[in-house]
């Protein structure tokens, strides 16, 4: 009976945490695939465990920005 209830939340937990793997650079791909199974068999479990680990496996992202290109708003002259 709660089952039923609780079903619907699980499910959209499942979507949201399926989203952030899918948007994450893992340093290994199959990290990603292996991820996915724990969370599928742990739950929300096995959600805090990725969210513990997740600095450890995930790419670091730098910051290159490119300042040499300006951009100039012309003015159209008649």
């Amino acid at each position: 009976m709660i089952i039923s209830y609780l079903l619907p939340f699980y499910m959209a937990f499942l979507i949201m945490v399926f989203k952030e793997l899918s948007l994450t650079d893992f340093k290994k791909v199959k990290d990603r695939y292996i991820w996915m199974v724990l969370i599928v068999a742990f739950g929300v479990i096995g959600y805090f465990f990725y969210f513990s680990f997740k600095r450890k496996l995930i790419t670091e992202r730098k910051f290159h920005p490119d300042f040499t290109k300006t951009r100039y708003y012309q003015s159209k002259s008649n």
